[in-house]
């Protein structure tokens, strides 16, 4: 009840906000409202032919404030229901299950009915503060590690993924982060983050530095269970963009130590289109889904089974207004895949209309096997 408190108190202070802005002495704007109502209407279709409908209606209100060019902070807050019988659902409760889970709970489920879901929750909130010497953030932030496309390997706080309908909604990252330069082309990145269900932080160090038109960056990373260190890089080669990572990583008194890498291309054309290819060893997988590990990805704890992962991704403009995009991602050891293709059409400046469909191809034990079939309509409008 205290949290649901907090979260009402944080919106109705955000909303209160949209009629007068306040201004600094200087005239400019210290505080700033946008945001967003997104709807996505779909039906989803199970192996065990169990049908679904499923409309997500989310309302996302962001409030920055400047109190000087080095000082700012941002809140992002949701309000989002799920409404029809998908809601009720055990599927619905097993997603909610596997989703990753920030440190801090700040969402409260405000109505759970056989048809409705409705919860609140804070999806970013953190300050700011930039130096000469350092650049600050603290609270609810996104991390963006890697140079990965549909995996990044090293990026060891949420990075997203791209079975889903919404890959760009990734879960925040409650830390302290500092980022140094080091001299003119390089810096320093740390960060301290929380981990749901552990008491011992994650500890993370980022070098990266742009070497001769190559961006190139090393990790080191310890949490409770493990310590890894990694490599990866990025560099333009005329309409082409390389990149690849490496991981090595190594659980404390174990045996279970394994690699992961990546390495893919991404083509740019003249006439808007844009081609992707990537390839991801997965060293903590298996080769046999046999000996695929069901309870790590039912609690949400890894996101992929197997040892061999293929992705194919490309983006179109049909016009100034309507373009094109599909992903497909294909499990390269029990041979099950995904595609993804959309159609998405601008409105105006500030809506968007799409119509996609999300297909899983896998039968007995394949990883896809259990995932749905969802063909939807998605609108989204931003003010």
């Amino acid at each position: 009840m205290r949290r649901a408190s907090l979260l009402a108190a944080a919106i109705a202070v955000s909303a209160s906000l949209w009629a007068g802005r306040a201004s600094a002495d200087g005239g400019e704007e210290l505080f700033d409202l946008s945001g967003s109502w997104k709807t996505i209407a779909g039906s989803l279709q199970f192996p065990a032919d169990d049908d679904y409908s499923d409309i997500l209606s989310r309302l996302r209100l962001r409030l920055d404030a400047s109190w000087s060019p080095s000082l700012s902070a941002a809140f992002i807050g949701d309000i989002e229901g799920h409404f029809g019988d998908f809601a009720g659902s055990g599927w619905f409760a097993l997603g909610r299950k596997m989703q990753p889970q920030p440190f801090f709970d700040l969402d409260v489920n405000l109505i759970e009915e056989d048809d409705m879901f409705v919860r609140a929750g804070i999806y970013r909130a953190l300050v700011s503060w930039k130096t000469e010497r350092a650049d600050i953030v603290i609270g609810r932030q996104t991390i963006d590690w890697g140079t990965g496309r549909a995996w990044n390997v090293t990026n060891p706080f949420f990075p997203a993924n791209f079975l889903l309908i919404e890959p760009e909604e990734r879960a925040g990252t409650d830390a302290v982060s500092v980022s140094l330069p080091v001299g003119d082309f390089a810096r320093c990145d740390i960060v301290a983050a929380g981990r749901r269900g552990s008491d011992e932080p994650v500890l993370a160090l980022r070098w990266r530095a742009n070497l001769r038109g190559t961006d190139l960056a090393l990790l080191a990373v310890r949490d409770d269970s493990s310590a890894s260190f990694g490599a990866d890089f990025s560099r333009s080669v005329g309409n082409a963009e390389l990149h690849g990572a490496l991981l090595l990583a190594s659980g404390y008194g174990s045996d279970r130590d394994f690699v992961k890498a990546q390495a893919g291309v991404d083509w740019t054309f003249a006439n808007s289109l844009k081609l992707f290819a990537e390839y991801l060893y997965n060293g903590a997988g298996e080769a046999h889904s046999a000996f695929y590990d069901w309870a790590s990805l039912l609690g949400g704890t890894v996101s992929s089974l197997g040892r061999d992962y293929g992705y194919l991704g490309f983006e179109y403009e049909l016009t100034s207004l309507l373009r094109i995009q599909n992903t497909f991602i294909v499990n390269l050891n029990d041979g099950g895949w995904f595609v993804h293709p959309c159609l998405k059409y601008a409105l105006s400046a500030n809506t968007e209309l799409a119509a996609g469909w999300a297909s899983f191809h896998a039968s007995g034990g394949d990883e896809f096997a259990q995932y749905p079939d969802t063909a939807y309509l998605h609108f989204v409008w931003y003010f």
